[in-house]
């Protein structure tokens, strides 16, 4: 039992000496871990912004599509109906004098 605790006692101390020794590198990378983590939450908030925004235009691009396709439709329409009527009119041209 007293050779486990001097064992484990052993270890915890080797472990505080490499801590306090290695103090420096550790604050450091806590340090630039800290900051990697702030950009990463400040890019995390501009991508969000940037989804918001892309899902606005494209509710507004869907609105203009279907408004396009209303007017190709109705031009269509409209070509059909005139080109039937000059049609017409080259094909029967004493009935339009």
């Amino acid at each position: 039992m007293k050779l486990t605790n001097l064992l484990l006692f052993a270890g915890a101390a080797a472990a505080s000496y490499h801590l306090v020794k290695n103090r420096e590198d550790i604050t450091e990378e806590v340090s630039e871990t800290s900051q990697l983590l702030k950009k990463a939450q400040l890019s995390l908030v501009n991508i969000q912004a940037n989804l918001d925004y892309l899902k606005n235009q494209k509710e507004t691009l869907e609105d203009i599509s279907k408004d396009l396709q209303y007017k190709v439709k109705v031009f269509n329409q409209e070509a059909h109906a005139r080109l039937t009527e000059i049609q017409q009119i080259w094909e029967n041209p004493s009935n339009n004098k």
